[in-house]
């Protein structure tokens, strides 16, 4: 089906391929990341079963994960995707390609197949026509990639297909009403003039009264707040690349050469090496240039190898084994490979490990997050400058600690409460305070200064001496010098502004605020971004809207837009709840 629009569309360009490329290679890395202990299935692994697909066998991700990838390009063009995105598109793929089976949903026709290849943005150009040239680089280039042979493109293609349809049924037409569109076109064009008084939280700083009592009491209350989260005790088995250096016999001449040719932009000449050369040199010329470099690279990519090689027949042989989580043997197996061993302090599930204040990296994270009694340890990963295997040892329950070990968090956590609440309260008093100084005649901004939550004197002065403190010797700082000005309420008028005006405008939170205000009216404090707000409706144009006008409809494809994704995605969350297997976290 898809070779009839191959033979009638042609131009150059690799573009396509190579943003295709890498979001395959960030689908791959995060697959490997993510898989715990030795995950196949030719392995004898349990079966782990997710709408057909086994999330215990890594020939299944892999190949769930390029699709996935090459669906995602194709209808979006967007090479830019995170593996972590990829993986949960990956989910949501399988739990619909299910719900089309279900539906007994058909394959595509050669007509239908080419019409629905004719709307992928990828292939669209920039006035949204279809491109056969674009259409028919990105076959030509794909067709070269071992990993998309041409009948799993066409399958890939035709899951998409139906894919399409299947989501299509789902979300139907999109549902709103006429007032929905009425009211949400005139929010678009209203027009408002405004007064916004805008004040940073962190400046509030109220008087708390604190004591061993009052905090003895927050705690009792609020107990439940401080329980720890389950934690991973994580070890790890490291044989550093270097002591293979020793093993890594010496290269041959094509052994070079072949190195050189895979990685040859390493070993470019330098602009003052290239100085007075008429042309650049040949391979065999710019090995013996750099040889050096060439044979130290080559040595140390093959000792990366085998020290890769090393860690994953340890992990099979644990596996073949079947040694147990925490078996007495593990220390010698250890010894006997000549490994290096440590821990990880324990961790949250979630959150990356660090050994001796170092890091991990976030493949190490995907790994060891999936690990439990059954799979208690990874297939080989990078570490450090090696490689290692990672196990898991237990799992710390979680617990409330006593109120003398997490003192100063639950004095902490108090402040921030209380703090907040005397914020409110301020915020309503100051709300009300400035609709009586309104009335009264009096402007505004008196009113707002002379507000409750309103910054005195004394607490100016100190916020200045504070910002103009950091401010001393090296670093001093422009931007810190004019914060340090801003102390206390800063006002900014806007005048006849919409939402769908180009103009910069007042903060989202401030719309949400004042949406069912009046000319006049003020609005109760509101927060966001770090501000506290009290916004004054000056003026306020609400327009006559016409049903045929391009706002109008615009609205309401808009909102039966939102409405099909919602439903959509609210359904494809729900189907991968109950596809996950018992005790299988989806993350």
């Amino acid at each position: 089906m898809i070779s009839w629009i191959q033979q009638r569309l042609i131009k150059n360009g690799k573009w396509i391929f190579s943003i295709l490329l890498i979001i395959v290679i960030v689908a791959f890395v995060f697959v490997i990341g993510n898989t715990p202990g030795i995950p196949g299935a030719e392995r004898g692994l349990a079966r782990v079963d997710f709408y057909g697909v086994n999330l215990a066998d890594r020939t299944e991700l892999e190949a769930m994960d390029r699709a996935t990838a090459l669906g995602i390009f194709l209808d979006t063009g967007n090479g830019q995707v995170t593996g972590e995105i990829i993986r949960q598109v990956a989910l949501s793929r399988a739990a619909l390609l299910y719900l089309a089976d279900a539906y007994q949903i058909p394959p595509p026709t050669a007509d239908s197949i080419r019409e629905y290849l004719s709307t992928r943005p990828v292939f669209l150009d920039q006035e949204g026509e279809f491109d056969p040239d674009a259409y028919q680089r990105f076959f030509d280039n794909i067709k070269t990639n071992p990993m998309y042979p041409a009948a799993v493109v066409d399958q890939i293609v035709s899951d998409q297909y139906r894919l399409d349809q299947v989501s299509q049924l789902i979300q139907g037409l999109g549902y709103t009403t006429d007032h929905e569109q009425l009211l949400q076109s005139q929010r678009e064009l209203t027009e408002w003039s405004l007064e916004v008084a805008a004040y940073p939280v962190a400046q509030y700083r109220p008087e708390v009264e604190i004591s061993d009592e009052i905090i003895q009491e927050y705690y009792d209350v609020n107990a439940f707040q401080f329980e720890t989260r389950p934690q991973q005790e994580l070890s790890w088995i490291y044989w550093p690349s270097s002591l293979a250096n020793f093993n890594i016999p010496e290269p041959a001449e094509d052994d070079l050469l072949n190195h050189l040719e895979r990685h040859i932009s390493q070993f470019m000449l330098t602009p003052e090496e290239s100085a007075g050369r008429e042309s650049l040199p040949e391979p065999e010329e710019l090995l013996e240039l750099k040889r050096d470099d060439i044979l130290a690279d080559w040595k140390s990519t093959m000792a990366a190898g085998s020290t890769r090689q090393t860690a994953s027949d340890f992990a099979y042989k644990l596996y073949e084994d079947g040694v147990p989580q925490n078996d007495p043997s593990l220390a010698q197996r250890i010894e006997d490979a000549g490994a290096f061993s440590g821990s990880f302090n324990p961790v949250a599930r979630d959150t990356v490990p660090t050994a001796a204040g170092e890091g991990a990296t976030w493949n190490i994270l995907q790994a060891c997050r999936s690990l439990n009694n059954q799979q208690w340890f990874t297939d080989a990963i990078e570490f450090r400058e090696g490689y290692a295997v990672f196990y898991l040892t237990g799992v710390i329950a979680p617990y409330i600690p006593e109120l003398p070990e997490i003192r100063d968090q639950v004095e902490s956590a108090y402040l921030a409460a209380e703090n907040r609440r005397l914020l409110d309260e301020a915020g309503r008093e100051s709300a009300a305070y400035i609709r009586e100084q309104l009335a009264a005649g009096v402007s505004f901004r008196d009113a707002v200064n002379h507000s409750p939550i309103s910054p005195t004197f004394d607490q100016q002065l100190s916020n200045i001496n504070t910002a103009f403190d950091s401010l001393a010797g090296d670093n001093f700082n422009q931007n810190l010098l004019e914060e340090a000005q801003k102390v206390g309420f800063q006002f900014t008028e806007y005048e006849n502004y919409s939402p769908i005006s180009t103009e910069q405008g007042p903060p989202m939170v401030v719309f949400n605020a004042i949406q069912n205000l009046g000319v006049g009216d003020v609005s109760e404090m509101t927060m966001g971004s770090g501000q506290s707000f009290f916004v004054l409706v000056r003026d306020k144009v609400v327009p006559e809207v016409d049903i045929e006008s391009e706002t109008y409809l615009n609205t309401a494809n808009a909102l039966a837009a939102y409405s099909q994704t919602l439903f959509l995605r609210n359904t494809t969350a729900e189907l991968i709840q109950r596809g996950a297997p018992e005790d299988e976290v989806i993350r």
